[in-house]
Order: structure tokens, then sequence, then C-alpha cells
């Protein structure tokens, strides 16, 4: 796929919006036939500019109340080794590697106050940890769950 045209462009935003959409829909909706839409969404799966379709829940329906930002200094080189063992944490729902202060952010939601500092202890455990800060969001603005 060389470029993504406005077409294309319109299907992911429908796709972004609701990924159960049907091909059926996209295609009446867009004026365009519906195995345009499926060829059009076979070539973004095959370059990985979708890479597929997904459930998003609400955490804190689900029990987990807390979400909370942790930067994480390990004071040298990321490797493979370190980001595998942070993001083995069932809690760390993302993680980033950044530049600036930290090296690593992690994205933590749990249950609790209590569980968070139990991940946080464990986070500190490992050697590599040379510190952490937390941010603990009191408030979701807005977030889409889309790159």
């Amino acid at each position: 796929m060389e470029r993504i045209d406005e077409v294309t462009k319109r299907i992911l935003t429908i796709l972004e919006q609701d990924a159960r959409t049907s091909y059926t829909q996209i295609a009446k909706q867009l004026g365009i036939s519906e195995t345009t839409v499926r060829n059009r969404v076979k070539a973004l799966m095959k370059e990985s500019i979708l890479k597929g379709f997904t459930v998003r829940t609400c955490p804190e329906k689900l029990g987990k109340a807390i979400t909370a930002m942790v930067g994480v200094d390990i004071g040298g080189e990321t490797t493979p080794e370190i980001t595998n063992k942070l993001a083995h944490i069932k809690e760390v729902s993302d993680l980033y590697v950044i530049t600036g202060e930290f090296d690593l952010l992690l994205r933590v939601t749990c249950e609790n106050i209590s569980r968070l500092d139990e991940i946080l202890e464990e986070i500190r455990s490992y050697d590599f940890v040379e510190g952490t800060r937390t941010f603990v969001v009191l408030r979701k603005v807005k977030e889409s769950g889309l790159s």
C-alpha cells in the first residue's frame, strides 16, 4: 500500500469508532462496493497499518478502580529482559521506552491503592530499577485506546 487515500482514511475512521461495523455497512456509508472495503481492510492488515480488532473494557467497572502512570529509571540500557520482566506484571497494561527523566513509562490498572503499593514494591525490587515516580490518575478526560 503506497499511500493512504481519503477512502481508506474514512474506512479506518469508521472502524476506529466501531470495529464491529460490517463491510456492507461501511460500503453503504461510503458509496463504494463491499469488495472494495474488504480489499482495503485486507491491504491495511497486510501492511500492519490495521493491527487487528479488539475489545475495550472499562477497568473501573471490572473492579480496577486505580490507574497510575509509573516512570521507571533503570539508569542504563533498556533490554528485552528488563522490559519483559515488567511487562509480565499482570496489572501493567502498557509499557513504553521513553526519553527524558525516566527510561520507561508504565500504565498500571489495579483494584485499590494497597495493590498499587504491592506492584510498586515488586517493580522496585528488581536490581535494574534505580527509582520510580508514580502518578495516580484522578480523572480520565480523554482516552481513545487507539494508536
